[in-house]
């Protein structure tokens, strides 16, 4: 994406608007802004958003495991905090109990 950079002639100042150009929208744009201020030069500038990084060491994902606690084992602490669900998900055992105890009504 392109961004269209406007600096001042006067003053020197320097501003930009948003990413949102392809290359040749953004050279026809600056090409008439120039002709129709000439206060000001018009330039183009490709727009490289930063790099994401993102630290969630220590904390527990949407489904309560460990998924992004560093260390190999968790701390106590972090196995005996409850993760509220609004709606409840059977665990493994008790799946596997109701498929072998309770015969299924029909």
């Amino acid at each position: 994406m392109f961004r269209i950079v406007t600096t001042s002639r006067l003053t020197g100042n320097i501003s930009h608007g948003e990413p949102m150009f392809t290359e040749e929208q953004a050279l026809n744009i600056t090409k008439c802004l120039n002709k129709d201020y000439p206060d000001f030069n018009h330039t183009i500038e490709k727009y490289e958003p930063p790099a994401l990084s993102l630290n969630v060491k220590g904390h527990r994902c949407s489904y309560g495991d460990l998924t992004f606690i560093a260390h190999p084992t968790p701390s106590a602490s972090a196995e005996a905090t409850p993760i509220a669900s609004e709606t409840p998900v059977p665990s493994a055992s008790s799946t596997s109990s109701a498929k072998e105890g309770t015969p299924q009504q029909q």
